[in-house]
């Protein structure tokens, strides 16, 4: 049950994240991009303008117990100013709760927009 709450916990702020990310790009009409926090995925993302590099505008927290965020397949997210992401292919971040159950793919496609996808991925 605490791995299921921490699952679900860890989809949501990154989903908003990455929303609060393509907004910031839209509203200062220029790029911003997301990156991994302190070096690593596990540290949690950040939001930052690309015109500021040492200056994150938002930060997110570092995974809670033992739930795993990792770039699946595409490159980090970089948004342009209209919202869009950068670069032909698709993003994808899988999230395992840490208990060999399923987990969850969020997928941030080529129009910026950030979703959970519909399958379940297998985590181990």
């Amino acid at each position: 049950m605490i791995e299921s709450n921490r699952l679900t916990s860890t989809t949501n702020s990154t989903l908003g994240l990455l929303n609060y990310a393509r907004g910031e790009a839209v509203r200062h009409g220029e790029p911003v991009r997301v990156q991994a926090r302190d070096g690593g995925l596990q540290n949690g993302l950040e939001v930052v303008l690309v015109s500021d590099d040492d200056d994150p505008i938002r930060v997110g927290h570092k995974l809670p117990g033992a739930v795993t965020l990792v770039l699946q397949s595409g490159d980090m997210p970089r948004f342009n100013g209209r919202g869009e992401k950068a670069g032909d292919n698709n993003t994808v971040f899988r999230i395992c709760p840490g208990n060999g159950k399923a987990g969850v793919d969020i997928v941030v496609n080529r129009g910026g927009q950030a979703n959970r996808a519909q399958a379940e991925p297998a985590c181990s």
